[in-house]
């Protein structure tokens, strides 16, 4: 079967969840914690393929730095600066600025992702909703986790 890339529209929703607290850093009503790690993946539904990346998050003063690496392959590496460039329509405009990418494997479903934002601005839309926070994004809806209650221990 002949290889089928993976559509651009589940890598925006995917690479929304990792800009989650990119946007939320740039509310003035809500915390965020100075370092956020999580996890992203893509998934090709015609392939079977799956890739799971860290992902951890920094803000620093008027940008966001990023850091993604694979948990299974240690020599990939990406580091990017995410910066605001206008807050317009009560929408986040991201301006993303590669510092370090380094991976040693071709034809991973990321390298889509990295050129679509080296090329486009990112578009986010913060809002909350009762207490949680909620960002609209191209693609879909995303929750930020980080302020809901984990189970009784």
């Amino acid at each position: 079967m002949k290889y089928l890339p993976a559509k651009i529209s589940p890598i925006l929703l995917i690479c929304g969840v990792s800009f989650t607290v990119l946007a939320l850093t740039h509310i003035d009503d809500i915390s965020v914690t100075p370092h956020s790690e999580m996890q992203m993946g893509f998934y090709d539904l015609l392939s079977h393929k799956k890739e799971i990346y860290d992902v951890r998050i920094t803000p620093t003063p008027h940008a966001v730095i990023s850091t993604i690496t694979n948990p299974n392959d240690n020599r990939f590496i990406f580091k990017g600066k995410f910066t605001v460039e206008a807050m317009k329509n009560q929408q986040v405009n991201f301006k993303y600025t590669p510092i370090f990418y380094n991976n040693p494997t071709s034809g991973r479903m990321i390298d889509g992702f990295m050129d679509y934002m080296t090329h486009n601005n990112i578009f986010m839309t913060p809002m909350t909703v009762a207490g949680q926070p909620l960002l609209y994004g191209l693609s879909g809806i995303f929750l930020d986790d980080s302020h809901m209650t984990k189970g009784k221990e």
